[in-house]
């Protein structure tokens, strides 16, 4: 009776041996594949990491190439006809007067025709029942949403609201009616029409500083001009075409736009962190 007693002690014994063993090897098992598992999940947050990397890159490169830098010029406002006629216009100077010119300089209502001039536009022409315009007689079909209006402005100005009726461009007087920007007034045009290259930028500061060469062509009394600011006295214009030949005035700027004057444009950053644009001055 007692042989078999430690028999039993023994296979006992070795039971929980076993067990014990098998509990490591589990552990182990376990401990592996939660470190597998913690390697795997490092390597796709390094992947993903990359990846918003290169985006942010992307995003980068595209805000500072040829293209994106000439759509931050865009912004920079001029004149759209010369007006010798000074009540016509309530204003009659613009970025390029070769002096220092800030938005707060200028009249609003020219930073408005300027983003009037580059706002998205809309053909509601079928989808509305009556003339935008009402009583009044539209110049074209073709009109700017007035909340698309505001953000064109937010993002070219900084300006968050609009406090005037309404403001002369080229196309005529633009007010807002029905939810809609519109031009409802023609008037005889004689336009500016501006060339540039772009010469360099840098960001300094956290503002975005473009270099540009720009010449201006003006029809004015049937002559066509060629100008360096777009209020030069034209007696100083580099060249007077042929009477009413815009072809050659146009072709007379870019093949000798390196003769016209230097800017440095500022564009400073807005809150969604955009670019606009703050002040132009002379830089010969």
């Amino acid at each position: 009776m007692e042989e078999k007693k430690e028999v039993s002690v023994k296979n006992t014994k070795s039971t929980t041996l076993v067990i014990v063993m098998l509990i490591i090897v589990i552990l182990g098992l376990a401990g592996l594949v939660f470190y597998q598992n913690k390697l795997l999940d490092k390597e796709r947050k390094k992947v993903n990491s990359n990846k918003t990397d290169n985006t942010t890159s992307e995003v980068e490169q595209n805000k500072f190439c040829e293209v994106g830098l000439n759509n931050y010029l865009k912004m920079v406002p001029y004149l759209q006809e010369y007006d010798s006629d000074s009540e016509m216009y309530e204003y009659n100077e613009d970025a390029y007067t070769g002096k220092l010119v800030t938005a707060n300089d200028l009249n609003v209502k020219l930073l408005l025709a300027q983003a009037y001039r580059y706002a998205e536009r809309t053909n509601v022409q079928h989808s509305i029942n009556h003339p935008i315009c009402g009583n009044d007689l539209c110049t074209a079909d073709i009109y700017v949403e007035e909340k698309t209006f505001k953000e064109t402005v937010k993002d070219m100005y900084n300006i968050d609201t609009i406090k005037v009726d309404g403001f002369n461009t080229g196309e005529g007087y633009v007010k807002l009616s029905k939810g809609y920007y519109a031009a409802i007034m023609t008037r005889g045009s004689m336009p500016i029409n501006k060339y540039n290259k772009l010469i360099k930028y840098e960001v300094k500061d956290n503002d975005l500083i473009i270099y540009e060469k720009v010449l201006f062509t003006a029809s004015v009394s049937a002559v066509t001009y060629v100008l360096k600011t777009t209020n030069s006295d034209l007696s100083t214009s580099l060249i007077q075409p042929t009477l009413g030949n815009f072809d050659e005035a146009e072709k007379y700027a870019l093949n000798n736009i390196d003769s016209g004057n230097t800017y440095k444009h500022t564009f400073k950053v807005n809150s969604e962190g955009n670019y606009y644009w703050y002040s132009s001055e002379l830089s010969n």
